[in-house]
């Protein structure tokens, strides 16, 4: 697994990787899919660092493997946890995955489940690729704004108002950007 996170660092590497058809089996390792009854977490703990280091890249971003993950965010620990929101926070940042994950009630769903838990570093994670894919996008700014996310947004950020911790917060930074962007 370290020979595979090394060769994300060169294109040539990563092309190689995606060329091959490396990451179809990485659904096949979490129970969801197999039926197994347990599951195999130090497996699955690298799978995600290695994909979640790809998914840096632009030549890894491609949004597969959606449905695994949010089922990783929604059953599992708190490491895997963060990996697969780490991971979603990268599919994001490519603008040519917006419409799937706007249009894909997992992520929806994931990201407002994400938001009404008590994880600060997860919430940033999530309010991050929020606000990736409203910017200098009106109908991701439209379709955000119809769901129940703003309310949720606009909660924690009044939460972190009342706890008087707002100076260097980078999370209340980004709730008040993804504010002034749906304000608009």
């Amino acid at each position: 697994m370290r020979f595979l996170i090394n060769c994300c660092s060169c294109i040539e590497g990563r092309m190689a990787m995606t060329r091959q058809g490396l990451l179809e089996h990485i659904s096949q390792f979490h129970p969801h899919v197999t039926r197994l009854q347990r599951s195999h977490t130090a497996v699955i703990e690298e799978w995600l660092t290695f994909y979640e280091i790809l998914t840096r890249y632009p030549e890894g971003r491609a949004a597969k493997y959606l449905t695994v993950l949010t089922a990783l965010i929604q059953q599992s620990n708190v490491g895997i946890r963060r990996k697969a929101v780490e991971i979603l926070r990268n599919f994001a940042m490519d603008s040519a995955n917006t419409a799937a994950l706007l249009s894909s009630e997992d992520f929806m769903r994931t990201v407002k489940m994400i938001l009404d838990g008590s994880d600060r570093e997860d919430q940033l994670n999530a309010s991050v690729a929020i606000w990736s894919m409203i910017a200098n996008n009106t109908r991701a700014k439209n379709a955000i704004k119809s769901t129940s996310i703003p309310g949720k947004l606009q909660a924690i950020q009044n939460n972190l108002i009342l706890a008087g911790n707002t100076e260097g917060n980078h999370l209340y930074s980004s709730m008040e950007n993804i504010s002034k962007i749906l304000m608009v």
